[in-house]
């Protein structure tokens, strides 16, 4: 008999036939010191991958989903320390090249006899055991001082990090960091992320097969580089601590979008679910319930809800325990009013639920982005916003427009959105291009809303259109735009040499910078709470009033005080001292105005 105290060495079998899971894991663990884990398809096996350190993978190459050949592409990636066995019963030529190519430890066709596995398992991880020399416990000592330690010592290793739930891994051989892996990220963004983690623990694996040469600095720049790194972030966050998770409450009465959206949130480590709720009232009782220390940074609100809706959740908890609210909610027709009105009345923001077309590891990352902006919102600095008066009057003009007003709004911005716009009442000859955080399918809604309360007639920005005075033309701060000038007519067209994976802020920075090539009259530029400004150089670049709104007043002033701070504002003011600044910038321009029809 196995002492079941020695069953130490993990070994994870993965397939997707119950019966084989169940056979391998009852012979392994009587006839060695095996602790066996079980996975019925390769996404659980990386689940447990993540959390589990096992030195042994057995699995089937022909599964559901993710086959195992993928599955050991992905391991020797991510956990190039563990070895792997691949089994199948479909053997044909094409999979006997294709395990010959992937490098795997051991190939065994089914059926096989268990004794031969076992063999193999006690032979491999016994092995492991003979190269593993010293073990034991570093203390006070950096990453880094590893790192240079095995370089000059041309030590050939694999250095696994780990930092709750990220894994990294640097690759040293002969003197140099040829290849390093954190998440998506490789080469020196893998490297620069790993050794910016201010804690953790790590490991030497050994010599470990290289997926690919993807550094070919020298590792002594290397290690300065990075240090230099964490020194500018140093200095941006002077005594700077490791940052509390975000705690979320998510509110919806599907159980089964709860289970989702926590399911996305969980992955990463700097998000914590603290709970969900069926509906506004079983939400306020939840807050109430917990300690001023436990209470939500962060609340995902369902528009439609049995007992207390959305609406009336939002209201109470704007009153009671102020905290910045994401509406998570499906898109209808008659969804747009509702999401308007919340974000009036105190939402920071919103995002749809996914749809059958969404590509969900793309709607995770961007989920996951939404919750991190929104979550930094001071939700104390909320006031809710009148309903505006209806215009039937708007501003009389056919010629092209000789002033233009680029504003610039994201998360939290909405409400002074709506007052800047709605408060511009001059008569002058200007255009005004609203770029605004959103998705693309709200432009049409929020462009309406403005334009029955606005004397501006307010229109979508398409990816073509000629402005106009006495126009306001909405769209989305992504948006890769540029404007020329022919003969006096300013035409707003889409790019052709779009950029892809660009910074936020990018097409912005690059927006203005066509302005400030083109534009020939007289330019102001706003900033509103949450706006995506980029890397400040079309803001320097172009030569206009600037203008932000009030740092203190805002629920998200990130980029602008970034901006105030390098001293490329012009003026700080308040929603309403903006739009009667628009009107002495413009005053020299007077036209009529005409009923609307």
């Amino acid at each position: 008999m196995v002492n079941m105290e020695q069953k130490d060495k993990k070994v994870l079998v993965v397939d997707d036939a119950p019966q084989i899971l169940t056979s391998l894991r009852i012979y392994l663990e009587k006839n060695g010191p095996y602790d066996v884990l079980l996975a019925d398809s390769g996404e659980k096996a990386l689940e447990i991958l993540a959390n589990e350190k096992v030195p042994m993978v057995i699995s089937d190459i022909m599964m559901p989903g993710m086959t195992g050949l993928e599955l050991l592409s992905k391991i020797r990636k991510h956990y190039p320390e563990t070895k792997v066995i691949l089994m199948t019963g479909h053997s044909s030529d094409k999979i006997r090249q294709d395990v010959r190519d992937s490098g795997c430890l051991h190939f065994l066709q089914k059926p096989f006899k268990l004794k031969d596995l076992r063999e193999l398992v006690s032979q491999e991880v016994s092995e492991k055991e003979k190269d593993e020399g010293f073990f034991g416990t570093l203390k006070n000592i950096q990453l880094t001082d590893l790192i240079q330690m095995c370089c000059m010592a041309g030590v050939n290793t694999a250095i696994g990090v780990r930092q709750g739930r990220q894994n990294g891994t640097i690759f040293i051989k002969d003197n140099a960091i040829p290849h390093a892996v954190c998440g998506e990220k490789q080469g020196e963004a893998a490297f620069y992320e790993i050794i910016s983690w201010r804690s953790g623990s790590f490991e030497a694996l050994g010599a470990a097969t290289i997926p690919a040469v993807t550094i070919r600095k020298a590792w002594e720049y290397l290690l300065m580089e990075g240090a230099r790194r964490i020194d500018e972030a140093g200095d941006e966050n002077p005594n700077s601590a490791p940052e509390p998770a975000t705690r979320v409450l998510i509110v919806d009465d599907s159980s089964l979008f709860c289970k989702i959206l926590t399911k996305m949130l969980s992955v990463d480590e700097s998000i914590e679910v603290i709970g969900t709720a069926r509906n506004g009232e079983e939400a306020l009782e939840k807050i109430r319930s917990l300690k001023p220390e436990d209470q939500p940074n962060l609340i995902t609100l369902d528009v439609n809800m049995p007992v207390m809706d959305g609406n009336s959740a939002l209201k109470h908890i704007m009153i009671r325990n102020p905290c910045p609210i994401l509406i998570i909610s499906s898109i209808g027709s008659s969804s747009w009013q509702n999401i308007l009105d919340f974000l009036r009345i105190g939402a920071v923001d919103f995002i749809h639920k996914p749809a059958k077309t969404d590509n969900l590891k793309n709607y995770q990352k961007h989920l996951i982005e939404k919750v991190k902006i929104v979550a930094q919102a001071d939700a104390t600095k909320f006031k809710i916003l009148k309903l505006p008066k209806i215009i039937d009057k708007k501003i009389d003009i056919s010629e092209p427009c000789r002033s233009l007003m680029v504003i610039n709004s994201g998360a939290g911005g909405y409400g002074e959105l709506i007052k800047l716009v709605t408060g511009i009442t001059g008569t002058w000859n200007m255009g005004v291009i609203v770029l605004q955080s959103m998705p693309e399918n709200f432009i049409t809604a929020l462009a309406d809303y403005l334009d029955k309360h606005s004397s501006l007639t307010v229109i979508p920005l398409n990816r073509d259109v000629t402005l106009a005075g006495g126009h306001c033309y909405v769209g989305t701060n992504d948006l890769e735009i540029t404007l020329t000038d022919t003969n006096g007519q300013y035409r707003v067209i889409e790019k052709e040499d779009i950029v892809s994976n660009k910074e936020k802020g990018h097409a912005f920075d690059s927006f203005l910078r066509s302005v400030a090539d083109s534009f020939q009259g007289s330019l102001l530029v706003t900033l509103l709470s949450g706006a995506e400004i980029g890397s400040f150089e079309g803001l320097k670049h172009i030569k206009a009033i600037k203008i932000a709104q009030k740092t203190e007043s805002c629920m998200v002033p990130g980029s602008l005080l970034k901006a105030v701070r390098k001293g490329i504002i012009d003026y700080e003011l308040s929603t309403p001292d903006i739009a009667k600044h628009v009107w002495d910038w413009g005053t020299d321009h007077p036209i009529r105005l005409k009923s609307q029809r």
